[in-house]
């Protein structure tokens, strides 16, 4: 005869109350790029991520695109992160948005990000060619072979196209007859990036203007980023950002923006992909633990500047990497809109850590009461993640947590089983960036 089970006199039941979320990730860097989904082996559909460059090159990424070595700065530094994600930008998005939100949507954990622009330029002609018109393209340096008037202007205008395309690697030409424009798509960074366009022949020769709009692709996405709790790093070489005078640089249009959650540094080498190595010079350390400025970038080349030139971009808020006292570092260290780059990654991962632990706990327990005990149960959550913060160096021990009595609270909210009201003030924690010594020496 079988022996009962002990249970029938003693049950005991376990339940695991550990659920935990998922929490955001604000040490990993993002490379976004346009480039067809058989660029790697397996295709690559929206995102990926990396630990090391090997992987790069098992994919199948060469050691000169723009991807690669974008990966290769960041995974330069040391400490470095431990991992980088890739989106990408599919040739049919509508718009940067478009692409942008369809990779944060595949993979929401990446945080500081660069992207590498698709170049884009418009040549846009004055008249309509005629008969004895030739025009000759040069891209990048490749003469395009001479396109000579054929029978309209509208097949001329699909010659040029056809031209273009044979002759340019990584290029699509869009043409349209009727606005008189070619525009021109590189699939790359490479290189340099001057177009050029001449007419001749003919009894009258239309002139022509090229616009490139590689700040028209920084501005949107600075647009974008704005809206999300991410930070967008760019560079460009563009030496109207050091001219004090000039309104129309990119540096200066962030300014002029108060984007708060974009970052532009001058580099004479652009594109050197100095923001990739920037990002992973910094993200392996917690928010809190560092400012974004003095850094070396290990495989990047400081820039010389005038006094004049620095105190230009420091003016645009714009961030740079000179030599001083024989070491090359990062300077200023802040957005666009003069908020400090580790101030904003330190209020970010508090809002997030403290959103995440208080779910975590709704999800947890199985009810948290109305009443002012139930209350005290998120403070505690709270205290305990400010004095976390304050341990990591993001505010400082003057937090004050404001709390509701349920007595004082409306019955529509009660019943609606909303708490409002909680507040609380904190001051960032700040670092020393500049030092003025004052002294005087004399004898006694």
């Amino acid at each position: 005869m079988s022996e009962l089970s002990i249970e029938r006199v003693v049950n005991i039941s376990i339940s695991r109350n550990t659920a935990t979320v998922t929490r955001a990730a604000f040490g990993t860097p993002a490379i976004i790029a346009m480039f067809a989904t058989s660029k790697t082996s397996p295709a690559f559909d929206r995102s990926r991520e990396y630990a090391n460059l090997t992987e790069f090159s098992d994919e199948g990424w060469g050691a000169t695109d723009p991807v690669y070595k974008a990966a290769q700065l960041i995974f330069a530094q040391n400490p470095s992160v431990s991992k980088v994600m890739v989106g990408r930008k599919a040739s049919t998005d509508a718009n940067w948005d478009a692409a942008l939100n369809a990779i944060a949507l595949a993979s929401p954990d990446w945080y500081c990000f660069s992207i590498i622009p698709h170049h884009v330029c418009t040549v846009t002609f004055s008249t309509n060619f005629i008969t004895g018109n030739t025009t000759v393209f040069n891209i990048r340096g490749v003469a395009v072979p001479t396109v000579p008037y054929n029978t309209s202007n509208a097949q001329t205008y699909t010659d040029i196209k056809t031209a273009i395309e044979a002759a340019v690697t990584g290029i699509t030409a869009t043409v349209n007859a009727t606005n008189k424009t070619v525009v021109l798509t590189f699939s790359d960074q490479l290189g340099a990036f001057p177009v050029t366009a001449v007419t001749t022949a003919g009894s009258s020769q239309p002139t022509n203007t090229i616009v490139y709009d590689r700040d028209d692709q920084f501005k949107a996405v600075a647009a974008w980023t704005e809206t999300q709790k991410k930070i967008f790093f760019l560079s460009s070489g563009d030496t109207e950002m050091y001219n004090s005078g000039s309104t129309a640089d990119i540096a200066y249009f962030m300014k002029n923006t108060n984007y708060v959650r974009t970052v532009d540094i001058f580099r004479a080498s652009y594109p050197d992909y100095f923001e990739s190595g920037w990002m992973g010079e910094c993200l392996p350390y917690d928010p809190g633990s560092q400012t974004w400025a003095f850094k070396n970038i290990a495989g990047a080349a400081a820039d010389t500047f005038t006094s004049g030139q620095a105190t230009a971009l420091d003016n645009k808020n714009c961030n740079y990497y000179p030599t001083i006292g024989g070491v090359a570092n990062t300077q200023r260290g802040r957005v666009a809109g003069n908020e400090w780059i580790d101030v904003i990654r330190g209020m970010d991962w508090l809002e997030s850590a403290l959103e995440e632990d208080i779910f975590e706990k709704l999800i947890n327990l199985r009810r948290i009461p109305y009443t002012d005990k139930g209350i005290e149960i998120t403070v505690t959550i709270m205290r305990k993640r400010f004095a976390d913060a304050v341990t990591k160096g993001v505010i400082n021990d003057d937090y004050v947590i404001n709390v509701p009595k349920v007595a004082g609270i409306s019955t529509a909210n009660k019943a609606n089983r909303l708490l409002p009201d909680i507040t609380f003030t904190a001051s960032p924690a700040g670092a020393i960036q500049n030092i003025t010594i004052l002294g005087n020496v004399s004898y006694t």
